[in-house]
């Protein structure tokens, strides 16, 4: 919503003519009520925005190169492997 002000006002004033104006408020009169009637039929999507929000910028990854146990082995395989190899 508010990039469609921007759009619409920067377009209004950078061109500085009526063309470009009317294409503005032609614009802002077609998007702005799409986007309206989009966020009425989601009402869960300003929950999502707003959780989103909640979040740090950096989400710090869960594994650390100083692991014990790197990559998953499965021990029934191990054995199996073991026996065939006698």
């Amino acid at each position: 919503m508010l990039f469609l002000i921007l759009v619409c006002v920067a377009l209004a004033f950078t061109s500085m003519n009526l063309v470009a104006t009317i294409i503005a408020v032609v614009l802002w009169i077609v998007i702005h009520p799409l986007l309206v009637w989009m966020g009425m039929v989601d009402p869960q999507l300003v929950g999502v925005y707003l959780r989103s929000q909640k979040y740090p910028g950096y989400i710090r990854p869960f594994t650390t190169p100083f692991r014990k146990h790197v990559g998953y082995r499965i021990p029934s395989a191990d054995a199996s492997w073991k026996f065939w190899r006698r």
